[in-house]
């Protein structure tokens, strides 16, 4: 199936309207299944959508970078360790957690 050029014109437009035109970058080595199979998987996918995914992505990751900022080490008298236990503790705790 042979896509009209004004088609593939009009894709290629609105790919570069969304940053993505880069996708048919190769178009004019791909035989005409693989051109159907690309305009099939471009048309599949929700550009606005993936955008905005992406924004929230990258806004979360820099309020998590904030928040690491904040992070600070328990004190040692709060917590134990395994090898700083002795058996009596670690028989104290294994009850608690029964």
């Amino acid at each position: 199936m042979k896509m009209p050029s004004a088609d593939v014109e009009d894709l290629r437009k609105e790919l570069a309207t969304l940053g993505q035109d880069h996708l048919l970058k190769f178009w004019s080595r791909l035989t005409s299944e693989q051109k159907s199979q690309l305009v099939a998987d471009i048309q599949s996918v929700d550009f606005n959508d993936l955008a905005t995914a992406f924004k929230e992505t990258v806004t979360n990751r820099e309020n998590n970078q904030k928040l690491d900022l904040l992070l600070e080490p328990i004190p040692e008298e709060i917590h134990e360790g395994l090898s700083r236990c002795t058996p009596k503790q670690l028989q104290e705790y294994q009850n608690i957690g029964k």
